[in-house]
């Protein structure tokens, strides 16, 4: 997923049918193991951010604040988003 050439929407429209598949087929029966990889989406999310963006780059929290920020408004673009299953960005640990 380091592609920043990439905007968020297209990125957005790439892994929504994979992320909604995960949660109808594993949500069901793990759904606190699905927290967990929305926990991870959410961390290479941030990663992603840090790199399409160079005033990013040195500052995690930083980039966890957009991202939080986006999701604010515009929380439809990712499915975990829209679905409400979506982890805090804060309770994101640096990976």
């Amino acid at each position: 997923m380091s592609r920043p050439q990439v905007t968020l929407e297209k990125l957005a429209h790439e892994l929504n049918p994979k992320i909604r598949g995960w949660l109808n087929y594993y949500g069901k029966f793990r759904r606190d193991k699905m927290q967990w990889v929305l926990y991870h989406l959410n961390s290479r999310l941030v990663r992603w951010l840090r790199k399409k963006y160079k005033r990013l780059k040195a500052s995690w929290k930083k980039a966890q604040a957009l991202l939080e920020r986006i999701r604010r408004k515009i929380p439809d673009l990712f499915y975990h988003w829209r679905a409400s299953l979506s982890p805090s960005v804060r309770m994101i640990r640096a990976v």
